[in-house]
């Protein structure tokens, strides 16, 4: 029976159609009940279960213009159904581009007593599906929930009640970002969820945002700087020019490359300097946990080093500040991983000792 079990929906992989496994003859033989009611045997190796059975599944089985319609009596259904989805307003777009959790209580004149609805906001240009994980300390990961949603979108994942709090402390948010027309693939992200306690029995934790006219308080679980792009799309006809101009599409694409992204931190035509403290990178910062705040550092560190190496640069100066030393470490480790390159302290007297220069290529 292997991966099979009785009441999984599957697909002939010799033929069209399929149906649903009803019993077993042997390891090797599944009984599949066709949608006219006769269960045909099948060899177990002829089968491959039917990934558009559940809703993640289904969203991609789907056709563009059939997801349309879906999402249309999905939304005359909402009353009907444990969840409700609902589009952001146009001052949700003066947040942080991101994916956020938000913590809504029932009674606004006891912010810190009763239920709280628990959201997921979709605040990117992006459809995501999504997945949360808690973190039990018997079981492990334990999935709460799963889900797509457009962009943005906000949707209720669940209510809880204040003992419930402490679960949401700690866990993991897994985000694939997806577009039906894009010239690149967003890369997926992988967040660690880690909330305070105290932060659910505060007042002052709750504020109204661009999402709710509530009082809400709202964790940030990922933001433009973990959207990185992944892979740009590369068609026949560009391939033809590449075959046939090399060198000029390469210093096309390396310009289109500076400017979008790496060419606001340039000195000059072969140095660029990076200012890593995180109030350069995040405007609402303070509603980070350290860990995070040094998760988009790091991230916001290696994306440059990885557009510097690409556009040939000769170095790149990170601006990391003394503090704790915790980035300056963290970021030491994460340049020991290149083998051609090699970095020492900057200039003391022009960045005082919270800076790294580092010479790409071998010295």
């Amino acid at each position: 029976m292997g991966k099979f079990k009785i009441g999984d929906r599957v697909k002939f992989l010799s033929s069209t159609g399929g149906g649903i496994i009803r019993s077993f003859n042997a390891t090797n033989v599944a009984n599949v009940e066709m949608e006219d009611g006769f269960e045909v045997p099948t060899l177990v190796n002829d089968l491959v279960l039917d990934a558009c059975e559940d809703k993640a599944g289904a969203f991609f089985c789907s056709k563009p213009q059939e997801r349309g319609k879906d999402e249309t009596e999905q939304k005359e259904n909402t009353t009907e159904e444990s969840f409700h989805a609902s589009y952001l307003g146009h001052k949700a777009k003066e947040m942080a581009a991101g994916i956020y959790l938000c913590f809504v209580p029932h009674d606004q004149r006891w912010l810190v007593y009763g239920d709280m609805d628990v959201w997921m906001v979709n605040n990117t240009d992006h459809r995501c599906i999504y997945s949360i994980l808690l973190l039990e300390e018997r079981n492990g990961f334990v999935s709460e929930d799963y889900g797509t949603l457009e962009a943005r979108q906000k949707q209720t994942i669940c209510t809880i009640t204040r003992d419930e709090c402490d679960k949401w402390t700690k866990g993991v948010v897994q985000i694939l970002f997806h577009d039906d027309m894009s010239d690149c693939v967003m890369m997926p992200v992988n967040c660690r969820l880690k909330i305070r306690t105290d932060k659910f029995y505060k007042e002052g934790c709750f504020v109204p945002t661009a999402f709710f006219q509530e009082k809400v308080l709202t964790i940030p679980v990922c933001d433009e700087q973990e959207m990185n792009v992944f892979l740009r799309a590369t068609t026949s006809e560009v391939k033809d020019k590449d075959e046939e101009e090399p060198k000029q599409v390469l210093k096309v694409a390396r310009k289109n490359y500076t400017n979008t992204f790496l060419d606001a931190y340039m000195t000059d035509s072969s140095c660029a300097e990076v200012d890593l403290h995180i109030g350069e990178l995040v405007e609402d910062y303070y509603l980070l946990e350290p860990e995070q705040m040094l998760r988009i550092q790091l991230n916001h560190a290696e994306r440059c080093l990885n557009e510097a190496i690409i556009q040939g640069l000769k170095k790149i100066i990170f601006i990391h500040g003394v503090g704790q030393g915790v980035l300056k470490h963290d970021l030491k480790k994460m340049l020991d991983k290149y083998d051609n390159l090699h970095y020492f302290d900057a200039s003391i007297m022009k960045y005082g000792a919270g800076a790294t220069e580092v010479y790409l290529g071998k010295g």
